[in-house]
């Protein structure tokens, strides 16, 4: 078993793809906004656990909500909220201390 990842960046310099292979091949596409801010990752693919006879197939997607920013323009609450209606929001509160 061979792990590798494949990373894609854009003409802006963020991550844009990530194509792994462990077990199977699975491609994460990324979206941003405006600021630069996360918007969303989609996770597409087929990965087959140790001991299965057939592989299982990949796709979750993901979509972010900043809930608040500072007066810097870094996010400080971001609500990760998954397609899959089952799960509930995941939310993220971080500080960010800064010097003079």
């Amino acid at each position: 078993m061979v792990l590798s990842n494949k990373l894609i960046y854009g003409k802006n310099g963020f991550l844009e793809k990530r194509i792994t292979n462990d077990m199977g091949e699975c491609v994460t596409t990324y979206t941003y906004n405006e600021a630069g801010f996360l918007t969303s990752d989609h996770q597409v693919g087929e990965y087959t656990e140790m001991g299965a006879d057939k592989p299982e197939k990949v796709d979750v997607k993901n979509t972010y909500k900043y809930k608040g920013i500072d007066d810097h323009g870094n996010w400080t609450r971001r609500e990760t909220v998954p397609a899959d209606d089952t799960e509930e929001p995941i939310r993220v509160v971080r500080s960010i201390i800064y010097y003079d």
